[in-house]
């Protein structure tokens, strides 16, 4: 049967992030690749050349590599099969340098080229759409952001995603593909190699605590928490890697754990990951499990080209940690979002030892004999978060809770008393709502049921008349009834918003009228069995 072969520019472009960073940390986008157009892939060990299927990519993994995991030598598997194989001329590459992003046309084939150190041998040619205009992070669209974290992949298919590209970084007049001899680039690469040598030294030593980047006035001032206080933040991370921040709803633990996060990551936001623990969630989940997966057979039998098997795969933790164990100049962040919310015993397992006893090595549950025994690396950190109000930290699992270091964040204890006030400053906004919340924070006998400032700053909330009742009657005080539940209390009059207004001596102000549920009284507050 005669097959009609696809014209190339029938070809539908794909797009590929690439990522640019050696085992010392140095960015090779900016030190290699956008001087001298092109993208790499360290290939000294591959044992294979341009277009080659798959499965010799993988027999090649294999041999070279026998000592990871099944699931790393697959991702190992993909991405050179990808660069040498699937990338085509005209395809767009995208690479960061921590939060500045560039895009480029592919020019040419793949070639092998002897590179300084082995950090680039595998090399494409490529046109810098950008190179003097990068692309902040967060200038770009939400849905390619989305796929741009899990540092431990260097490549990322971005093909869904051409138009978005095109779109945010313009193509220039056309460029003329290129024929790659295979010599090496001599500008870029020749700094490379005076860097290799001052850096030789480094190669074998991760970053560790002491290496975390400082916190600036200008990082504190946006979050609007003092500098010495988050100084004392990353101290305790340095001295401890391991770091849980613990308070009432609202209180931003979340959002201070990330934003602390890509601060100390460098602003590389591919190096923070971020889970959420509950009930439902495993070891399997966390680190390593197997999972089904469809088996495409060859031979066209259904039941064959249908059936189910069952493969190792590396899990968030696992992940972040081969990323580490890569680039051990750079930190990483593993962030656990409601930590108190899982069976931490059974989420953890024998990580336990390794979260007390870095550098140490154990056999995992799912290690085959052909594996090593796995490390957490120096420069992995874990921020947790967890709701005091959900689950007191007395009842924390004691052998996990000595492996972590805990921060409070308390709404009427600095520095979370003073957030609200000071972002309201910060937007020329009267300062009656930091007044509000301090009134009824004070009526509030249970420390941990106090109510954090982040319900209140959101700018919606400061841009019509009623918009703090909005917040008060929908969010605050649903939260104190499922609180006072089961208690004989008049909410409004002890917490609603005019008797607060009217204890601080402030006017009143009307709220637009809101018509009650049939059968339902206007000063009914809800509760948990009012749904």
């Amino acid at each position: 049967m005669l097959v009609e072969s696809i014209a190339p520019e029938r070809i539908p472009r794909r797009a590929w992030l690439v990522r640019g960073a050696d085992r010392r940390g140095r960015s090779l986008a900016r030190d290699l690749w956008l001087a001298d157009e092109v993208c790499s892939l360290p290939g000294d060990r591959l044992e294979v050349r341009p277009g080659v299927d798959r499965e010799q990519v993988r027999r090649a993994v294999d041999r070279e590599h026998a000592s990871l995991t099944s699931a790393r030598r697959g991702r190992l598997t993909s991405e050179y099969h990808a660069f040498l194989s699937r990338m085509r001329e005209n395809d767009l590459v995208v690479v960061n340098d921590r939060d500045e992003y560039y895009v480029g046309e592919i020019l040419g084939p793949p070639v092998f080229v002897a590179s300084v150190g082995g950090v680039a041998d595998l090399q494409r040619p490529v046109h810098w759409r950008n190179a003097d205009e990068p692309v902040n992070y967060l200038d770009l669209p939400d849905r390619v952001a989305a796929l741009l974290g899990n540092a431990e992949a260097r490549i990322v298919d971005l093909s869904d995603f051409v138009a978005d590209l095109d779109a945010l970084v313009p193509a220039p007049a056309p460029v003329a593909s290129i024929a790659t001899t295979g010599a090496a680039p001599q500008s870029a690469d020749a700094d490379l190699a005076g860097q290799a040598l001052a850096g030789q030294a480094l190669a074998g030593q991760a970053l560790g605590g002491d290496d975390l980047r400082e916190v600036t006035d200008e990082f504190a001032d946006g979050l609007f928490y003092s500098r010495d206080w988050l100084r004392r933040c990353v101290e305790l991370l340095r001295d401890r890697p391991q770091l849980i921040f613990y308070g009432p709803p609202g209180t931003g633990k979340t959002y201070l754990a990330r934003r602390l996060a890509w601060h100390l990551a460098d602003d590389r936001r591919e190096n923070v990951t971020l889970v959420q623990f509950h009930p439902s969630y495993m070891y399997e989940d966390f680190f390593q499990g197997f999972r089904p997966v469809q088996v495409k057979g060859g031979d066209g039998d259904a039941a064959t080209t249908n059936r189910m098997s069952f493969e190792l795969v590396d899990g968030p933790l696992r992940r972040l940690a081969t990323a580490a164990e890569l680039n051990p100049r750079q930190a990483f962040f593993l962030i656990i979002d409601e930590i108190n919310r899982g069976d931490l015993a059974r989420i953890f397992g024998e990580l336990y030892f390794l979260l007390e006893y870095r550098g140490e090595a154990v056999t995992t549950q799912y290690a085959s004999a052909d594996t090593r025994d796995f490390q957490l690396p120096k420069n992995l950190f874990i921020i947790g978060t967890m709701n005091s109000a959900d689950r007191s930290i007395a009842a924390f699992d004691q052998a996990l809770r000595r492996r972590f270091t805990f921060v409070g964040l308390h709404p009427d204890v600095e520095p979370t008393a003073s957030v609200l006030r000071r972002w309201l400053a910060a937007g020329d906004l009267p300062d009656e709502a930091a007044r509000l919340l301090g009134e009824l924070n004070r009526r509030i006998d249970d420390p941990d049921a106090r109510i954090g400032p982040s319900y209140l700053m959101r700018d919606r909330v400061h841009q019509s008349a009623d918009g703090l009742d909005r917040v008060w009657e929908h969010q605050i005080l649903p939260l104190l009834a499922e609180h006072h539940v089961g208690e004989t209390i008049d909410l409004a009059a002890r917490y609603g918003l005019p008797a607060l207004r009217q204890s601080l001596g402030l006017a009143a102000v009307v709220p637009a009228a809101v018509v009650p549920a049939a059968g339902v009284p206007a000063n009914t507050i809800p509760g948990p069995a009012a749904g």
